[in-house]
């Protein structure tokens, strides 16, 4: 595809239909727990924020793999060979993501660690998993050094930079802030509406995070093809008079 074919209000039109997609999740969300399990376990199922293998989940996992593919386009346009190594680890990284998302692995690494590893009391006697306390330490590092590394990478590139940034924002935000917030409301009934507004913020967050990372991602790719065109003599985009 030829970078001219990429336009500033494709990407514009493509993030708009992707957050009213998860303003619908979010809706059918809700309505699944107004109506109920008892009286629409169909509903319940495919919708419910809470539960694994549905649309929702779905949704989210394919959105992460499609950023894997964009940050290897990105690899593929950096003229730069560090940044060219960046954008291959994070696109490594979303398909990691990605894969975790549907198959939930910190899931079970978590709770090997758990039983096998820490064994601290009050792990054991959690009702939930706590992969932040248990995984985190582990992943935490490889995401700190990848985010700084895509933060020097996207240097020149203004508004793909704004929007990874709010991106990754209210990712860590939904993932792990807000989900450490469920341990306390976790089997507790006179808790049960702050459980679901929980669920509804820490899945709208990560939803709407990979929606604002997918955009970025595509303004460094557009970013990166108007360079590679201005080298090779063509001329310069109504683009790149924009916010580059």
């Amino acid at each position: 595809m030829s970078y001219l074919e990429v336009k500033p209000d494709n990407i514009a039109k493509r993030a708009q239909l992707l957050l009213c997609v998860v303003a619908s999740l979010l809706l059918m969300h809700f309505l699944s727990v107004i109506i109920g399990e008892d009286r629409s376990w169909q509903l319940n199922r495919l919708f419910n924020l809470d539960l694994e293998g549905n649309i929702p989940n779905w949704f989210s996992g394919i959105l992460l793999a499609i950023c894997s593919l964009e940050a290897y386009e990105c690899s593929r346009w950096s003229p730069i060979n560090n940044h060219v190594l960046t954008w291959r680890a994070a696109s490594i990284a979303f398909m990691l993501f990605s894969c975790d998302e549907i198959s939930q692995i910190h899931e079970y690494l978590a709770v090997i660690l758990q039983r096998e590893v820490f064994r601290w009391d009050f792990l054991l006697n959690s009702n939930v998993t706590l992969w932040q306390i248990t995984v985190g330490p582990f992943v935490l590092p490889l995401v700190i050094w990848l985010t700084v590394s895509v933060a020097q990478s996207v240097r020149g590139s203004n508004l793909a930079a704004r929007f990874l940034g709010c991106g990754v924002l209210l990712y860590v935000v939904g993932i792990f802030l807000l989900e450490l917030t469920i341990v306390p409301l976790y089997n507790n009934p006179s808790l049960a509406f702050l459980k679901e507004m929980e669920i509804f913020l820490e899945e709208g967050f990560e939803m709407c995070g990979v929606v604002m990372i997918l955009a970025g991602l595509a303004h460094h790719k557009m970013y990166l093809s108007n360079q590679m065109g201005m080298s090779q003599g063509e001329s310069t985009s109504a683009y790149l008079k924009e916010d580059y």
